[in-house]
């Protein structure tokens, strides 16, 4: 598998993210890989690369709210990259997806 970074566009907000591929290619399913409380991308990179290893494309967005969480807001952001974003992708014909 390999990574990027990339400044994902949703509901109004640009987020930083984190994106591992699988090395075969595609097209392939996307996943938005959701950190924890007080955490950001890089805690969760490992899991990253071990889904792009099962064929997955991972998103692993930072989200706005690490030290004081807001479930909702987080949560909507990471549907909009799976709902939004990624569709978007997949749509051109040279996309990864």
């Amino acid at each position: 598998e390999w990574r990027t970074f990339v400044t994902v566009e949703v509901e109004g907000r640009r987020l930083t993210s984190e994106v591992w591929f699988p090395a075969s290619a595609g097209p392939h399913p996307g996943i938005a890989l959701s950190h924890g409380f007080v955490s950001d991308r890089f805690t969760v990179a490992s899991v990253g690369r071990h889904l792009a290893s099962w064929g997955f494309v991972v998103v692993a967005p930072n989200l706005p709210t690490p030290w004081a969480p807001d479930a909702r807001l987080n949560a909507s952001l990471a549907r909009a990259i799976v709902d939004t974003w990624l569709p978007a992708r997949s749509a051109d014909a040279s996309s990864y997806l």
